[in-house]
């Protein structure tokens, strides 16, 4: 990814609700995987992935004291990043493999096998994106990728796993009680199904109602001026939405009280019968949660016999 296109996609990537972004191309096994990004061990670290036709894009921004290495699968660090820049090791074979998706000539003083350090700045900001191998799902047997780190010294990972999408026989289909929902006061909720299942929530109260992350943590307030999202929130971090850092603790988002976002709560998991999202008011007296479940239905077809995806 060039460094003049860095912001552009960095703003786009996180519309997570748009088809674009998960467009179907000719990367992983068969163009038919998507990875996506779930556990980064360092909390200064935030990835996110962007699938296209070219192949799979990892960005990642880092936030903390010193350096954050990637590394290689050798083990070697070919990028480095900090919140002064980005520095790139010109004698490492995967920093110019990783700047195209397709095959890339090697300069002629770089060889692989051969371990040397030589680092340069290839960009002013704290984040970097780039086409990583690992990205691609390589067998039935791949079922999660990892990328190795190493923070001022101690080595850690980004991590996700790969979504399948061939359109099944079946869909899962995220589902709102909506009985539930109507014992909530002044709160309206969507559901939007994607590629990862968003909801929209609007709220006409004349309090302020916060909305629980997945760790419990308030992540979003409504009220009658408006939304505020709490940026330290693991939850907002998770969601890689703009800002990642300010000054205060709460930083509005809009003046309407209505507000969209995916939320990993609301996927499919065996494990559980049902979803939930807490919501407790501003004085934190009084708790309710969103509830919903999941419903299997047949996946339609058209006149030639094939399953095709829905654009429900």
């Amino acid at each position: 990814m060039t460094v003049n296109n860095m912001k552009i996609v960095f703003a786009t990537l996180l519309l997570t609700v748009s088809g674009g972004v998960y467009s179907h191309g000719d990367s992983g096994a068969s163009g038919e995987w998507l990875p996506i990004a779930e556990h980064t061990v360092d909390s200064n670290v935030m990835a996110q992935i962007q699938n296209s036709p070219l192949g799979n894009e990892i960005l990642v921004e880092y936030t903390g004291e010193g350096y954050l290495e990637i590394l290689a699968d050798d083990g070697e660090a070919f990028l480095r990043i900090s919140t002064a820049g980005v520095e790139g090791n010109w004698d490492h074979p995967d920093f110019y493999k990783t700047q195209v998706a397709g095959e890339r000539p090697l300069p002629e003083w770089v060889k692989d096998g051969v371990v040397k350090t030589l680092w340069k700045p290839v960009s002013n900001n704290a984040y970097w994106g780039w086409y990583d191998a690992r990205l691609e799902k390589q067998n039935d047997a791949h079922k999660q990728w990892i990328i190795s780190v190493r923070a001022n010294g101690e080595s850690s990972s980004i991590s996700g796993r790969f979504k399948s999408l061939t359109a099944p026989t079946y869909r899962t289909l995220v589902t709102l009680d909506r009985k539930n929902l109507a014992e909530i006061s002044n709160l309206s909720a969507m559901l939007i199904s994607d590629v990862q299942a968003a909801i929209r929530l609007s709220y006409k109260g004349k309090d302020k109602l916060i909305v629980l992350d997945e760790n419990d943590e308030p992540m979003f307030r409504f009220s009658p001026a408006g939304i505020e999202a709490r940026i330290e929130s693991r939850g907002w971090q998770r969601l890689g939405r703009l800002p990642l850092t300010a000054a205060k603790e709460w930083v509005k988002l809009s003046s309407q009280p209505a507000y969209t976002w995916p939320d990993s709560r609301l996927s499919y998991s065996s494990d559980v019968a049902s979803w939930s999202i807490p919501l407790i008011n501003s004085n934190g007296s009084t708790e309710q949660q969103l509830i919903g479940g999941w419903l299997k239905v047949k996946s339609p077809t058209n006149d030639d016999g094939m399953t095709h995806r829905s654009s429900e």
